[in-house]
């Protein structure tokens, strides 16, 4: 599988913190950049506006080293925002309606390669227009998708992310939004919970993450492992540790990692972005030591 390219579907935008700050987000490109930056040359498909944010996102990107051919401009709508407010260090998100990612043209969406994994998220699909831009591409996926759950209320209703689960391949959720699509209540339940809908929607693994108590997966012959992060971990903010996780996830796939040895490494690296404020990194230096030892 080494010759995949992952192609990430979604929204790109800047996440507005209660400082003042800015720190360029959404879930998709969070995966995206991490992938660029562990050396897996990403494909980013999404929509900015026609303004100083999106003039930012393509330079950033471009200093990133990340392809910009399947980044729109929008001249009516808004490059995206999210007000963020953090209580205890737990994100709560404001997010914009009508945002440029929320009108991806489906007839400037390019051909896929022929090999990839095609990820995407929820909320991108809010929007009729973006739909259909990316029921398009996922024609082209040939069912090599990996979902990454984002319940944003009130962005979404459950009927349709089941329809979207139902697509996938691979799955990826927090223990609070498997909580809201399969009604448990406790651990066991979750472990349990997951379990059947692995089973109802057949798929070929499925991954739960947990905050501070780790993470589990469940491969498609039903084997359970589970990954515990250490406890001397530094919290200052858990934006974007998920999409930290589904990054590595995602290059555990290309790259044929062991399950156990993915779900480590993908804790590892999810331990160190919530030790730094907002969901990405601009420092090469912060992925040298995973590169190196993950042999990338």
């Amino acid at each position: 599988m080494n010759d995949i390219r992952p192609v990430i579907f979604g929204e790109v935008l800047f996440d507005i913190f209660p400082d003042g700050s800015e720190i360029l987000g959404g879930a998709p490109f969070n995966v995206a950049w991490h992938l660029q930056a562990l050396g897996m040359n990403p494909l980013f498909i999404s929509r900015i506006g026609n303004d100083s944010l999106g003039e930012a996102i393509i330079q950033k990107m471009t200093k990133w080293g990340m392809d910009i051919s399947a980044i729109q401009k929008d001249a009516k709508h808004n490059t995206g925002i999210v007000q963020i407010k953090l209580n205890n260090g737990q994100p709560d998100f404001v997010i914009m309606q009508d945002c440029a990612y929320d009108f991806i043209d489906e007839d400037k969406i390019p051909t896929l390669p022929r090999n990839i994994i095609f990820y995407h998220g929820s909320l991108a699909l809010r929007n009729i227009i973006s739909q259909k831009s990316f029921k398009k591409l996922h024609s082209q996926a040939l069912g090599s998708v990996f979902v990454d759950i984002n319940l944003r209320p009130p962005w979404y209703k459950l009927k349709n992310i089941i329809s979207i689960i139902e697509k996938a391949k691979w799955l990826k959720l927090n223990e609070n939004e498997l909580h809201k699509i399969t009604k448990h209540d406790n651990e066991n339940n979750a472990i349990r919970s997951a379990l059947k809908l692995q089973k109802n929607m057949n798929l070929e693994l499925i991954v739960i993450t947990q905050g501070a108590k780790g993470a589990f997966a469940i491969d498609n012959k039903c084997k359970i492992t589970k990954v515990h992060p250490k406890n001397n971990m530094k919290v200052i903010d858990t934006v974007g540790a998920g999409d930290a996780f589904s990054s590595v996830c995602i290059v555990g796939l290309i790259r044929q990692w062991d399950l156990s040895e993915t779900l480590k490494r993908a804790q590892n690296f999810a331990s160190a972005i919530v030790g730094r404020r907002g969901a990405t990194v601009d420092d090469v230096q912060f992925y040298s030591s995973f590169i190196k030892n993950w042999s990338l």
